[in-house]
Protein backbone atom coordinates (compact mmCIF):
# COMPACT_ATOMS: atom_id res chain seq x y z
CA UNK A 1 0.00 0.00 0.00
CA UNK A 2 1.50 3.26 -1.17
CA UNK A 3 -0.27 5.34 1.52
CA UNK A 4 1.37 3.35 4.33
CA UNK A 5 4.91 3.45 2.89
CA UNK A 6 7.47 5.33 4.96
CA UNK A 7 9.73 7.92 3.33
CA UNK A 8 12.62 10.07 4.55
CA UNK A 9 11.92 13.81 4.32
CA UNK A 10 14.22 16.77 4.97
CA UNK A 11 12.40 19.38 7.06
CA UNK A 12 13.63 22.95 7.33
CA UNK A 13 13.24 24.47 10.80
CA UNK A 14 13.91 27.76 12.50
CA UNK A 15 17.36 28.44 13.93
CA UNK A 16 18.41 26.30 16.91
CA UNK A 17 15.17 24.30 17.07
CA UNK A 18 16.59 21.04 15.70
CA UNK A 19 17.07 19.33 19.08
CA UNK A 20 13.63 20.36 20.42
CA UNK A 21 11.93 19.17 17.23
CA UNK A 22 13.79 15.86 17.38
CA UNK A 23 12.62 15.39 20.98
CA UNK A 24 9.01 16.19 20.04
CA UNK A 25 9.03 13.87 17.01
CA UNK A 26 10.50 11.06 19.11
CA UNK A 27 7.73 11.56 21.69
CA UNK A 28 5.21 11.13 18.85
CA UNK A 29 6.90 7.90 17.74
CA UNK A 30 8.33 9.38 14.54
CA UNK A 31 11.77 8.16 13.47
CA UNK A 32 14.01 11.17 12.97
CA UNK A 33 17.66 12.10 12.61
CA UNK A 34 19.59 15.31 13.26
CA UNK A 35 23.22 15.02 12.12
CA UNK A 36 25.53 16.61 14.69
CA UNK A 37 29.27 16.92 15.22
CA UNK A 38 31.22 17.72 18.34
CA UNK A 39 33.12 21.00 18.48
CA UNK A 40 35.14 22.63 21.20
CA UNK A 41 33.78 26.11 21.94
CA UNK A 42 35.75 28.74 23.80
CA UNK A 43 34.11 31.32 26.05
CA UNK A 44 35.96 33.93 28.06
CA UNK A 45 35.94 31.75 31.19
CA UNK A 46 35.74 28.15 29.92
CA UNK A 47 36.05 25.65 27.09
CA UNK A 48 33.40 23.06 26.43
CA UNK A 49 32.61 20.32 23.95
CA UNK A 50 29.25 20.99 22.34
CA UNK A 51 27.20 19.20 19.72
CA UNK A 52 26.29 21.40 16.78
CA UNK A 53 24.12 20.49 13.78
CA UNK A 54 26.07 19.50 10.68
CA UNK A 55 23.38 21.09 8.53
CA UNK A 56 21.79 23.94 10.51
CA UNK A 57 18.00 24.28 10.50
CA UNK A 58 17.43 20.75 9.18
CA UNK A 59 15.74 17.67 10.64
CA UNK A 60 15.28 14.39 8.78
CA UNK A 61 12.13 12.43 9.53
CA UNK A 62 10.65 9.16 8.33
CA UNK A 63 6.90 8.98 7.93
CA UNK A 64 4.15 8.42 5.43
CA UNK A 65 3.46 11.39 3.16
CA UNK A 66 0.15 12.03 4.88
CA UNK A 67 1.66 11.90 8.38
CA UNK A 68 4.58 14.13 7.36
CA UNK A 69 2.24 16.87 6.20
CA UNK A 70 0.10 16.54 9.34
CA UNK A 71 3.22 16.99 11.46
CA UNK A 72 4.17 20.22 9.73
CA UNK A 73 1.37 22.04 11.50
CA UNK A 74 0.78 19.89 14.56
CA UNK A 75 4.02 19.70 16.56
CA UNK A 76 4.20 23.28 17.73
CA UNK A 77 7.28 24.13 15.64
CA UNK A 78 7.67 25.38 12.10
CA UNK A 79 8.51 22.65 9.58
CA UNK A 80 8.80 23.19 5.84
CA UNK A 81 9.84 20.34 3.60
CA UNK A 82 12.64 20.75 1.09
CA UNK A 83 11.57 20.50 -2.55
CA UNK A 84 13.27 19.09 -5.61
CA UNK A 85 14.31 22.16 -7.59
CA UNK A 86 13.60 20.52 -10.96
CA UNK A 87 10.15 19.05 -10.27
CA UNK A 88 8.93 21.27 -7.44
CA UNK A 89 7.79 18.18 -5.53
CA UNK A 90 8.69 17.50 -1.90
CA UNK A 91 12.16 15.95 -1.72
CA UNK A 92 12.11 12.28 -0.73
CA UNK A 93 15.46 10.77 0.26
CA UNK A 94 15.96 7.11 -0.76
CA UNK A 95 16.23 4.70 2.20
CA UNK A 96 19.69 3.38 1.17
CA UNK A 97 21.08 6.88 0.76
CA UNK A 98 19.75 7.94 4.17
CA UNK A 99 21.02 4.74 5.83
CA UNK A 100 24.50 5.36 4.40
CA UNK A 101 24.39 9.00 5.53
CA UNK A 102 23.39 8.00 9.10
CA UNK A 103 26.06 5.26 9.14
CA UNK A 104 28.83 7.66 8.09
CA UNK A 105 27.68 10.30 10.58
CA UNK A 106 28.29 7.70 13.30
CA UNK A 107 32.05 7.89 12.72
CA UNK A 108 33.49 10.63 14.89
CA UNK A 109 36.97 10.73 13.40
CA UNK A 110 39.00 12.40 10.68
CA UNK A 111 38.12 9.87 7.96
CA UNK A 112 34.69 11.41 7.39
CA UNK A 113 34.31 15.06 6.48
CA UNK A 114 31.19 17.07 5.70
CA UNK A 115 31.04 19.15 2.56
CA UNK A 116 28.13 20.79 0.75
CA UNK A 117 30.06 21.87 -2.37
CA UNK A 118 31.46 18.67 -3.95
CA UNK A 119 30.97 17.92 -7.64
CA UNK A 120 29.30 14.81 -8.99
CA UNK A 121 31.37 11.75 -9.91
CA UNK A 122 31.03 8.06 -10.68
CA UNK A 123 28.66 5.98 -8.54
CA UNK A 124 30.63 3.43 -6.50
CA UNK A 125 30.16 0.87 -3.73
CA UNK A 126 32.82 0.29 -1.07
CA UNK A 127 33.88 -3.36 -0.97
CA UNK A 128 35.94 -3.69 2.23
CA UNK A 129 36.56 -2.27 5.67
CA UNK A 130 34.44 -0.23 8.08
CA UNK A 131 32.48 1.36 5.22
CA UNK A 132 31.66 -1.85 3.31
CA UNK A 133 28.47 -1.64 1.17
CA UNK A 134 28.22 2.15 1.46
CA UNK A 135 27.32 3.59 -1.95
CA UNK A 136 28.38 7.03 -3.10
CA UNK A 137 30.26 9.05 -5.69
CA UNK A 138 33.96 8.65 -6.39
CA UNK A 139 35.93 11.91 -6.38
CA UNK A 140 39.56 13.01 -6.11
CA UNK A 141 40.56 15.82 -3.78
CA UNK A 142 44.21 16.90 -3.54
CA UNK A 143 45.29 13.61 -5.11
CA UNK A 144 43.29 11.51 -2.62
CA UNK A 145 40.41 9.20 -3.53
CA UNK A 146 37.22 9.79 -1.59
CA UNK A 147 33.71 8.41 -1.70
CA UNK A 148 30.96 10.97 -1.19
CA UNK A 149 27.49 10.16 0.14
CA UNK A 150 25.30 13.03 -1.00
CA UNK A 151 21.83 14.08 0.10
CA UNK A 152 20.83 16.14 -2.91
CA UNK A 153 20.63 19.84 -2.17
CA UNK A 154 21.42 19.30 1.52
CA UNK A 155 24.90 18.02 2.32
CA UNK A 156 27.56 15.50 1.46
CA UNK A 157 29.84 13.32 3.55
CA UNK A 158 33.22 12.23 2.20
CA UNK A 159 35.35 9.34 3.37
CA UNK A 160 38.90 8.70 2.15
CA UNK A 161 39.23 5.20 0.71
CA UNK A 162 41.73 3.17 -1.33
CA UNK A 163 40.66 3.07 -4.97
CA UNK A 164 41.13 -0.71 -4.93
CA UNK A 165 38.38 -0.94 -2.29
CA UNK A 166 35.57 0.34 -4.53
CA UNK A 167 33.63 -0.96 -7.51
CA UNK A 168 31.74 1.09 -10.06
CA UNK A 169 27.95 0.65 -10.14
CA UNK A 170 25.23 1.84 -12.48
CA UNK A 171 23.18 4.33 -10.43
CA UNK A 172 19.97 3.73 -12.38
CA UNK A 173 19.96 -0.04 -12.20
CA UNK A 174 21.92 -0.51 -8.95
CA UNK A 175 23.95 -3.32 -10.48
CA UNK A 176 27.67 -3.90 -10.90
CA UNK A 177 29.01 -2.69 -14.26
Amino acid sequence: MEQERLYWFAAITRARQERAIKTRLTELGIECFVPVRTEIRQWSDRRRKVEVPVVPNLVFLRATRERAFELAGAIGYTLRYMRNLETGKVLVIPDKQMADFIFLMGFDDDRVEVDTTMERGDRVRILRGDFRDVEGELIRVDGRTKVVVRLEGIAALAVEIARSSVEKIDARQRCVV
